[in-house]
This record gives C-alpha cells, structure tokens and sequence, in this order.
C-alpha cells in the first residue's frame, strides 16, 4: 500500500505536536524575556500549553497601562499573602466557574454586580442569613438560583 507524503507529515506532525507548539526563548520579545526571566533555565523542559500560558500572561501583562498593572500587582499582592487552604478553595470555585455555560457564568457576574451594588448594611443582612441557613437550606437555595 503507497502512503502519500502529505498522510506522513501529517502523522509526524501529530506525534511532535508539543515540540512544534513549543516556543524557542530566543524568539521571544526582549519584554517577554524580561518578563518570564525567572522560567528561562525551565524554559525547555516547559510543556508547550505551559510556554503559551506564560507568553499570554506576559503579553496582557505588557499591553496594560501603567495604573491596570499597579492594580494587578496589588491583587497578586493580596493573593500571595491568603492562607494556602483558602487559595486552594478559590482555585477550585474559579475552576468551576470556568466549567459553567457562558450564559450561566454571565448570570453570576450579573448577580455579583447588583449585589455590590446594595447599600452596605443589605449586604451585611444578606450575608448573615446565608450563615444561618442549614448546607440543606443553602443547597436548595443555589438550585433555586440556578433554574432563574
């Protein structure tokens, strides 16, 4: 049986697909070097979606104003300071977030949005009568939430 060429590069491309995806750092930018430096001895060993996770990151990085990356670099601060277990539960609660319906996941930051909204002492209430609800109590109210 004759086997076409295209059907061979075809197949080595799948089979070398992550060194074919993978980013060479001399071909980075200077800034994205600079950037990334502390992951440039790792930089070959790095898994391909890895590289290209880190050179998005740098590039949104680069393309923020001088205020938006000031504002970033007090989040990471303030992350960076949260005890492991609670950023280990916020990890997981962004993960499921990123698992809902696009629809779904605009529902919530609609909801989020109203609820920053309301006066203080609201949020407060609110919050309070969560805390007293039974896990059962608060189930059920999530599934309400959810078929809205």
């Amino acid at each position: 049986m004759k086997q076409s060429p295209m059907l061979w590069l075809m197949l080595c491309a799948l089979l070398f697909s992550q060194n074919l995806l993978a980013e060479d750092w001399q071909h980075l930018s200077p800034e994205t070097q600079t950037l990334l430096k502390p992951f440039k001895s790792e930089w070959p060993a790095l898994a391909a979606d890895k590289q290209a996770a880190l050179i998005k990151g740098a590039n949104h990085w680069l393309n923020m104003d001088s205020k938006q990356q000031q504002s970033a670099q007090q989040r990471f601060e303030k992350w960076q300071q949260l005890p492991a277990q609670q950023r280990a539960l916020l990890t997981q609660r962004m993960q499921q977030f990123k698992k809902l319906s696009p629809h779904m996941r605009q529902k919530l930051k609609r909801d989020m949005k109203r609820f920053k909204r309301l006066p203080q002492s609201r949020k407060k209430q609110l919050k309070q009568q969560f805390k007293r609800l039974s896990p059962t109590q608060r189930q059920k109210l999530r599934q309400h939430f959810r078929k809205k």
